[in-house]
């Protein structure tokens, strides 16, 4: 199961300063995304990254595209969310 029919619950809420302090790592899809997050908090400036960080690459927002562009999109999420995985393991910050 992939995509929303693994979250059925879960519906997107807008980014608000008080999540950037309560958590350690904030992930963004794309540049504007950091930068509205850093405009929200500038303090949060250690702590919010790319998604993509480790590939060098931004995940556009699909948002009102084609299902395929979601799907291409959830595929790039996938991928980079297994990198920060990896790199969060071997730095022992999760197990």
């Amino acid at each position: 199961m992939r995509g929303q029919d693994a979250l059925p619950g879960h519906r997107s809420r807008p980014l608000m300063p008080n999540m950037l302090a309560r958590y350690d790592l904030v992930l963004c899809m794309e540049d504007e995304h950091v930068q509205q997050a850093l405009a929200l908090n500038p303090v949060a400036c250690g702590k919010v990254r790319l998604l993509g960080h480790w590939s060098g690459q931004q995940i556009f927002d699909p948002i009102g595209r084609a299902q395929r562009v979601y799907a291409d999109a959830l595929d790039q999420i996938e991928n980079c969310a297994a990198q920060w995985a990896q790199k969060l393991t071997d730095m022992e910050m999760i197990r």
